[in-house]
């Protein structure tokens, strides 16, 4: 059996469409953050856009609501590569 990586949404190229496996961090802060944005485990994100100045990236869930991710927050969202 081949074990699949887990890596994090903020290391993927734009364009790209995946499915949220894992969330890094669990606080309450954070699992909020991710409740307001409709991302949780088994979400479709579509990456729109990045922004090299501070890493942040625009995104698409479930192919309806867009958001503003941050680098800290991009970095706890985990996918299957």
């Amino acid at each position: 059996i081949q074990q699949q990586q887990q890596i994090s949404l903020a290391s993927l190229e734009e364009k790209k469409v995946v499915v949220v496996t894992q969330i890094g961090n669990q606080s309450p802060q954070v699992l909020e953050m991710l409740d307001e944005k409709n991302i949780t485990i088994g979400t479709r994100i579509q990456i729109i856009k990045k922004y090299p100045f501070d890493d942040s990236m625009e995104v698409k869930t479930d192919n309806r609501h867009q958001s503003h991710l941050t680098k800290e927050l991009s970095q706890n969202i985990f996918i299957k590569n």
